[in-house]
């Protein structure tokens, strides 16, 4: 993977990264490059800051920064929140140690960090993040990955890698503590009969039973129930565990 590395970088709660002069930079901020659009920033735009506001520092020698987090929604965390922790996932996939990694995030992904904590099995303590009344750190060796994607502008060829690593840790870290008493149907009752060879060759992934309308249309359960005359399999995700759906 390509990274940069930044020497006596500053970290604010303003989002992103900037020098010793108040300068930010750029990679250390998430963007969307729409075609013919101006560029979106989804966190925030980057900015200039007037580094005498803060009186102090609190100083770390290396860290490793984390531009974008989501893994609430499952689109955004396979495509842009794996494009930004790949390292992370490609070291603990392959069994690196990370209990020494300092990992710093922005305030603004902070409802994420023992998610991510969770996923890579460490300490959520070794996560951090600057709030508004946090003394701002000064990192002498900041590493800040480059994303294996932007959306709407590129994707790197060995990205769904990526998310077969963070789903392996997913499976090994997150799904073994969670339960799903509300389990699809089929796999409730077939799951010990199912061998490699023998999954249903018919199956329709259905939306029709999550809790919001969104993406739903009016007429899926009685698709359903034709399909299911037709010896098709009704699958609803959201209802069963990543390895099952695997």
């Amino acid at each position: 993977f390509k990274y940069s590395v930044i020497k006596e970088a500053i970290i604010t709660n303003i989002y992103g990264v900037h020098n010793l002069e108040g300068i930010p930079y750029e990679e250390s901020i998430i963007k969307r490059d729409r075609n013919n659009l101006p560029v979106d920033f989804p966190k925030g735009y980057y900015r200039k800051l007037n580094l005498s506001m803060f009186p102090k520092f609190k100083e770390i020698t290396s860290a490793i920064w984390i531009n974008f987090l989501d893994f609430n929604h499952i689109g955004h965390l396979l495509t842009e929140t794996c494009a930004n922790i790949y390292p992370l996932l490609l070291w603990a996939e392959k069994g690196v140690d990370l209990k020494q990694l300092t990992i710093i995030i922005s305030i603004k992904c902070k409802d994420y960090k023992e998610d991510l904590a969770k996923l890579l099995n460490i300490d959520s303590k070794q996560i951090i993040f600057v709030g508004p009344e946090d003394i701002p750190l000064k990192v002498n060796q900041l590493y800040i990955p480059s994303p294996t994607m932007v959306l709407s502008k590129f994707m790197n060829p060995n990205h769904s890698e990526i998310v077969k690593a963070y789903l392996k840790l997913y499976i090994r870290n997150v799904e073994k503590s969670e339960e799903y008493a509300d389990k699809n149907d089929y796999f409730s009752n077939h799951i010990r009969k199912i061998v490699p060879g023998k999954y249903p060759t018919k199956v329709y992934i259905s939306r029709s039973r999550l809790l919001t309308d969104i993406r739903k249309f009016i007429d899926e359960v009685q698709i359903e129930r034709e399909l299911i005359s037709y010896g098709w399999t009704i699958v609803y995700p959201e209802r069963t565990s990543i390895s099952n759906q695997l």
